[in-house]
């Protein structure tokens, strides 16, 4: 089930612009009965990486190339990792999932988080892709990843306040 969707928007030359959204999905039968009440205070720590189901889907607005799009994920990514040799590794198999593509506006990123420890990843400029482009076993790499848009410095603001107003309602 989509909880929301926020905006990814990037600042280029003192102009905001909209460079992707982005929806949160999950399983809200799954979710912690207090999850709704925890997630603006605790979305950086161990809430979103609770032991359910999720996904984030990202449709491109506008043409990117793969090495770009990686690029601006690696960015946001490596400080999460803080140097440790597996977040390395793993970052380097996952830019290479990207490097050579040419993402058109519209083409979607499935990014799929199976407790504890398998995130999927799909890329598609159509229909949802019947099996993922690349699986990562890492429950670390899942978390840093989802603490890109879920977490305290999330690139996307109006994600996480349209989930925790989704939430409450």
């Amino acid at each position: 089930m989509l909880l929301n969707a926020g905006v990814r928007e990037k600042k280029i030359a003192f102009v905001a612009v909209k460079a992707y959204a982005v929806g949160f999905y999950a399983n809200k039968e799954q979710l912690p009965n207090d999850w709704d009440k925890n997630f603006l205070v605790e979305a950086h720590t161990q809430t979103f990486a609770g032991a359910f189901e999720k996904g984030l889907v990202v449709k491109l607005a506008r043409d990117v190339s793969g090495a770009l799009f990686s690029s601006a994920l690696n960015d946001e990514l490596k400080p999460r990792l803080k140097s440790s040799p597996e977040g390395e590794k793993i970052l380097s198999e996952f830019g290479k999932l990207f490097q050579n593509r040419k993402l058109k506006k519209g083409t979607t990123v499935y990014f799929t988080w199976i407790q504890p420890d398998t995130l999927y990843v799909g890329v598609s400029d159509g229909e949802t892709p019947a099996t993922p482009n690349s699986t990562f076993v890492s429950g670390f790499f899942a978390s840093r990843l989802f603490d890109v848009y879920l977490g305290e410095k999330s690139v996307s603001p109006s994600l996480k306040a349209s989930i925790a107003d989704h939430l409450h309602v």
